[in-house]
Order: structure tokens, then sequence, then C-alpha cells
């Protein structure tokens, strides 16, 4: 059943596990498509059936599909960890398309601008201090203001320098 399924133009890789009872069909979509190896798969169910028979005589399995059943395990370490390296490429070359195609064309120019980023992370960073300094604003901080006011003007200057950040840059 595997090799019917791989000699399918497009298909270049069927993974069959029966314990899982997992099948794992890659294939090019420039090639064909999913409905074509659907299709293809749904022939070669077709194919390896038999008439029906009375319920008291036994079904005898082609010998073809006897042999998909046993899959020989990988004879050694190398062999199964490129299996899983190369499964690994393939998932993050599908992420790395998804992601692409949900931001958009005009991502991959805002992904470079490391003005973003660094915007980015001055946020974070102004985030992670209120969180740390929540309960000293509102036990030290408001009720005695005078004492601490080093903190207070160091606070006002940081939201000073967050919004000039925001604020869109003039061209001299």
């Amino acid at each position: 059943m595997v090799s019917g399924l791989q000699s399918q133009e497009g298909i270049y890789r069927v993974d069959l596990s029966p314990t899982r009872g997992k099948l794992s069909i890659r294939y090019l979509t420039t090639i064909c498509d999913f409905s074509t190896v659907v299709r293809h798969l749904h022939d070669l169910i077709r194919s390896y059936r038999k008439p029906k028979r009375s319920s008291s005589q036994k079904v005898a399995l082609p010998s073809s599909i006897k042999s998909v059943a046993i899959i020989p395990t990988p004879s050694t370490l190398g062999t199964w960890l490129r299996t899983k390296l190369e499964e690994l490429r393939e998932t993050a070359m599908a992420m790395r398309i998804l992601v692409q195609r949900a931001m958009g064309p005009g991502a991959s120019a805002m992904m470079q601008r490391p003005r973003w980023v660094k915007e980015f992370m001055n946020d974070l960073l102004m985030l992670y201090l209120i969180k740390l300094h929540w309960h000293h604003i509102l036990t030290e901080w408001l009720p005695r203001p005078w004492t601490h006011r080093y903190e207070w003007a160091a606070t006002i200057y940081l939201i000073y320098l967050s919004v000039q950040s925001k604020l869109p840059q003039q061209t001299a």
C-alpha cells in the first residue's frame, strides 16, 4: 500500500504506523492537490477489497497487505535520528509558511526593523517594572510622595521617554 501511494506523482513520502493507527502522506501541492491524494488512496483501498463472502468463510488478505502491516523498525539510532530530523525540518518549514501567510506581505519588512524590536522590548521592560514595583507604589509612594520624590521623578521620566519614542520621527 505504501509503494502504491508513492507511485502517485507528487507524493514524496508515506509513513505508516499500524501500532498507532497513523498514516502520514507528504506531497507537493504544486504537483498534486489534496483531492487527488484522497482519490488515489480511495482507489488503492478499493483495489484491495474482495467481493463479500458469507460470514462463515474466512477472508484471506492479499500478501501485499500483510507485508504492510509489519513495518521494519529502524535498525540503527542514526537512521531514526535522520528521520526525526527530516520531520522536524518539514514541520519548521510548514510553520514558517503559516506565519508568513498570517502576517501578510508587509510583515517581513516590519520584522526587520530594529526600531520595532527596540520599542517592543522597552514596553516589555516598562510593564515588568510596573508589575515589580506595584506594591511599593500603592503602599509607600502614594501615601508619602515627597519621601519618594526621586522614584516619582524616575517614573515620570520613563513615561516621558516612552511617549517620545512612540511619536512619529520627523525627518530633517
